[in-house]
């Protein structure tokens, strides 16, 4: 959508009366934010038959501490989903143990370990971050004790041996949070520090201190696996919008 047509949905937004707002659902106001063009993309699940199983509905249950409620927002369901999606690969695959890159609140760690995953992983130090709240008693002990708070920039063998010990580690991955380094990121990054550098200087930690930092790894984490998986097929798309979900 137009950023025309984001201002005027923004405008009927707040011309709508604050009674009549606050008798619309968290889910229905996320629709309609969505429509409006107001978000990207909406806070609700994918549409998917993975989704509806007995075994991610029972995980779904157990990861409920990793909610976080927001006023006028519904939990953000396509996070778990895609935790969930990343875990079953890697079982599937035949993947004994993950480290991840930026384990933020340990959810995609929560998964894993439940699907008989080995994790572990880093993030960075509480100076130069606030996302890293895992909650309480959620992962096991043996996982805690394989997490790094350290730079993952200027991470080396050295500093993940302790945890790991002499053996490899099948695959290490990321997600989202290398994300705030692109030199377009103008503002609201989750890496305040990022913000303070010139776009050249992202530029320099995206394309060459980030692939030498992977590198840097090669020796302890082989990104193997025995097999291959994937899941099943979409349903068809439903009558709404694709971007809405469901």
């Amino acid at each position: 959508m137009s950023d025309a047509g984001r201002t005027v949905g923004r405008r009927l937004g707040g011309a709508m009366l604050p009674a009549l707002r606050a008798r619309l659902s968290k889910q229905l106001k996320a629709r309609v934010r969505a429509l409006l063009g107001i978000e990207p993309w909406p806070d609700l699940a994918e549409r998917h038959p993975l989704f509806r199983s007995p075994e991610y509905r029972a995980l779904r249950a157990a990861a409920s501490p990793f909610d976080v409620d927001k006023p006028g927002k519904p939990v953000l369901e396509r996070a778990h989903q895609a935790s969930y999606l990343v875990a079953k690969c890697f079982a599937e695959a035949g993947v004994r143990s993950a480290f991840h890159a930026g384990f933020a609140n340990g959810r995609y760690l929560f998964y894993l370990e439940r699907l008989g995953v080995e994790a572990g992983g880093v993030d960075l130090p509480d100076a130069d971050t606030t996302w890293v709240t895992i909650p309480a008693d959620i992962l096991e002990g043996a996982t805690m004790r394989r997490l790094l708070r350290h730079d993952f920039l200027t991470l080396t063998e050295a500093d993940v041996r302790p945890l790991w010990g002499p053996r490899t580690v099948d695959v290490l991955f990321s997600e989202a949070s290398f994300e705030t380094m692109l030199p377009w990121r103008s503002r609201g990054a989750s890496v305040p520090g990022y913000l303070e550098l010139t776009a050249d200087e992202r530029r320099d930690l995206a394309e060459r201190r980030l692939p030498a930092a992977v590198a840097r790894q090669k020796g302890w984490a082989q990104n193997r696996s025995s097999s291959s998986w994937s899941p099943p097929r979409a349903e068809p798309a439903p009558s709404l919008p694709p971007a809405l979900g469901s």
